[in-house]
Parts: C-alpha cells; sequence; structure tokens
C-alpha cells in the first residue's frame, strides 16, 4: 500500500514538473507550489482515510 501511495505521489510530483517546464518559458511562475502542496494534502488525507 505504501508503494502505491509512494507511486501516486511520483506520478504527480513528474507530472507538476513537466506542467511547470511546459508553462515555464513564459513569465509565470514553474510550479504553483500552494496548489501542489494543497493538492498533495487532499490526497494523502484521502489516503489517511482509506485505511480505515
Amino acid at each position: 500500500m505504501v508503494g502505491y501511495i509512494l507511486c501516486v505521489m511520483l506520478g504527480l510530483i513528474v507530472g507538476a514538473v513537466i506542467m511547470g517546464c511546459a508553462r515555464g518559458g513564459r513569465d509565470e511562475k514553474p510550479l504553483d507550489y500552494e496548489y501542489w502542496k494543497k493538492v498533495g494534502n487532499e490526497i494523502t488525507n484521502h489516503n489517511k482515510n482509506y485505511q480505515k
């Protein structure tokens, strides 16, 4: 189960980095850190609830 969570998180991080690089060519922040942190927290909370 932990491996699955790590896999999902890694996939999200890679996707976020790719999106950030794609958008980073313009004058935006490459990554909206607060947004991704919020998404990560929601996923973590969801997984905790799922394991109960």
